[in-house]
């Protein structure tokens, strides 16, 4: 639902993290295209940070941790 709300807004961008993708993937978008909002898993947001020297949580615009099925 998030991406079909911001697919009206190109000046912001959305990064989903989650567990079960590549984490290639991952580090490939967020090269390609920055974020403006991250939507992810604890755990795959510290793997970002810790291997994309880059990827920082203090200059994200917005970032919602899902935890959802705890």
């Amino acid at each position: 639902m998030l991406q079909t709300f911001l697919a009206n807004i190109p000046q912001l961008s959305l990064l989903l993290l989650t567990g079960g993708a590549k984490i290639d993937q991952d580090i490939a978008a967020f090269n390609e295209h920055g974020a403006s909002i991250v939507l992810g898993t604890p755990g795959r947001i510290d793997e970002m940070m810790n291997k994309v020297p880059e990827f920082r949580v203090k200059e994200l615009d917005i970032l919602i941790l899902d935890e959802a099925d705890r």
